[in-house]
């Protein structure tokens, strides 16, 4: 009897000791998460710099706002976004084609680095003409990735006119994609883009 009591005893005393050895490496397992994650808020800067170092022909361009979101959700400043070629400057477009009219309620907009800075949307008719759907403040403290942006009835058509506001929200404002949100939640994506102006294409120092 005693011995089974010593061993039940050593028994708690061992599972006591482990559950203090996991404990430990879970504190120590944290630290290190924690670690990684301020080491990869400080890859931001890198990236650029190597992004200017070698950068792919259609970096920063229009055609990266076009198609499904691409850039991961931890990542910040991404070649395969839009980039104005100004930061913190004036107002800047983009203008999204869709292979056909759609009547759509809203439009989804995936900025990845910096959001909040779309500040109107207007439909562009075939000869130019255009007819602002949606128009707001710029929302640099909300900075939510993606932002869906109602109109106020649904509007049919195949080109959409995002103004982005550079000088409203500090530092560069990209835009990973553009969905168009038709009335049964389905999203459309762009598969043409234009822009008033684009990083790569403009200068060479960001």
């Amino acid at each position: 009897m005693k011995t089974s009591s010593i061993i039940a005893a050593f028994a708690i005393v061992l599972a006591v000791a482990t559950v203090a050895v996991l404990l430990n490496r879970l504190d120590k397992l944290e630290d290190r998460v924690q670690r990684t994650e301020s080491a990869l808020a400080t890859l931001d800067p890198l990236r650029r710099v190597l992004a200017q170092a070698n950068p792919p022909a259609d970096a920063y361009q229009p055609i990266q706002a076009t198609g499904a979101p691409n850039v991961p959700p931890e990542t910040k400043d991404s070649s395969s976004s839009w980039c104005p070629a100004v930061e913190d400057g004036g107002n800047e477009w983009l203008l999204l084609g869709y292979p056909h009219a759609i009547a759509a309620a809203a439009v989804e907009v995936h900025a990845n680095y910096n959001p909040g800075a779309v500040v109107s949307v207007a439909t562009v008719a075939d000869d130019g003409t255009e007819n602002e759907v949606w128009s707001g403040p710029a929302q640099p403290a909300v900075a939510r990735r993606i932002t869906r942006l109602e109109f106020s009835r649904p509007v049919s058509a195949r080109k959409f006119k995002l103004t982005v506001a550079t000088g409203a929200v500090p530092g560069w404002n990209e835009i990973d994609a553009v969905a168009l949100v038709a009335a049964s939640g389905e999203l459309h994506w762009a598969t043409q883009a234009t822009a008033s102006s684009s990083w790569q294409a403009s200068t060479a120092v960001r």
